[in-house]
């Protein structure tokens, strides 16, 4: 489920549903669509069958629904991977309570990104497309002039476990 329209690569028009969420509220879904995303610096996946909720706060990626198509799952070390077969499909990095998918969404022939995030990549391209965790050392040891970049190579989607019907 996604709140941003801006993100979808294909989307329709969708009033058939809502999607009860956590605090027991109903959320309208009004689209359905695909979103591409730039996974480990190179790779493009692209989620499909995505729902335009617009009330939610935060993006959110069943993991039940990734298993009802046949990915498998994986957590330790305050990450995990979603695989199919022996491929790595996804990651993220656990926050409070939820994942944070590594990654960044594309829109059109572009990457969605902020002032921030487009200074990260500036960087990332001029240390010959390092990757991120060479550039948190970096930043680590005050090597860059980016304010934080920990918070940039996470796109704001968030995994949890449970089913969307």
């Amino acid at each position: 489920m996604c709140l941003k329209r801006q993100w979808f690569s294909t989307y329709k028009p969708y009033d058939e549903g809502s999607v009860l969420i956590g605090n027991d509220a109903m959320c309208k879904t009004i689209g359905i669509g695909n979103i591409c995303m730039r996974m480990f610096e190179v790779q493009v996946r692209t989620l499909t069958n995505v729902r335009h909720v617009p009330n939610l706060k935060k993006n959110l990626l069943s993991l039940g629904a990734l298993e009802a198509r046949g990915y498998k799952f994986s957590g330790a070390d305050g990450g995990i991977k979603v695989t199919r077969g022996s491929m790595m499909i996804l990651k993220g990095k656990q926050t409070v309570n939820m994942y944070k998918l590594a990654g960044s969404i594309i829109v059109g022939d572009t990457l969605a990104a902020t002032e921030k995030e487009d200074t990260t990549r500036l960087w990332h391209m001029r240390l010959g497309h390092m990757s991120g965790r060479g550039l948190q050392v970096l930043h680590k040891r005050s090597a860059l002039p980016v304010s934080n970049i920990a918070n940039l190579i996470f796109v704001n989607f968030a995994l949890w476990v449970g089913n969307v019907e």
